[in-house]
């Protein structure tokens, strides 16, 4: 699952379009702003063909959302999530937005994805404040490095 960029985050068109064409589903999160929930969804191959991955979303006030009429994937189909965030730090924690979109969505039972938090270098500080609710991914990826880097030593 990626995300669709806000402004300010990192672009993932060029990742969703190469893995489109090698077959690999993609999914992009749907949310409701009202019940603060959000779910994975994907398009059917048909409506991918060679049409830029950019133009597929709608882009509201201030959330992007993949079209009307995307079907809905299972949590448990999911091997990886790719997640936004203002800031990353070295132990993989996120700060998002204050919505709590994604640390809901990462709580939810039945989600065994790798959790991937991806930024650019000025988004890593020295520490992120967590909260009981929030959810530490499994690494984080910027420009320049990946973190945790006993990621490495697997």
């Amino acid at each position: 699952m990626l995300f669709l960029p806000l402004p300010g985050e990192p672009t993932l068109s060029t990742v969703a379009t190469i893995l489109a064409h090698q077959g690999t589903t993609i999914c992009a999160p749907r949310c409701d702003l009202q019940t603060r929930h959000m779910w994975p969804v994907a398009p059917d191959r048909s409506e991918l063909g060679t049409t830029d991955f950019r133009e597929l979303f709608s882009c509201g006030p201030s959330l992007r959302q993949p079209p009307p009429g995307w079907r809905t994937v299972p949590i448990e189909m999911l091997d990886l999530v790719l997640v936004p965030g203002l800031a990353f730090d070295r132990s993989a924690h996120r700060l998002g937005r204050g919505g709590g979109f994604y640390d809901r969505f990462l709580a939810t039972p039945g989600l065994r994805a790798f959790k991937v938090g991806i930024a650019i270098d000025e988004q890593l500080i020295d520490k992120v404040p967590m909260e009981s609710h929030d959810v530490p991914l499994d690494a984080v990826v910027t420009d320049s490095s990946v973190f945790p880097l006993s990621l490495f030593s697997l």
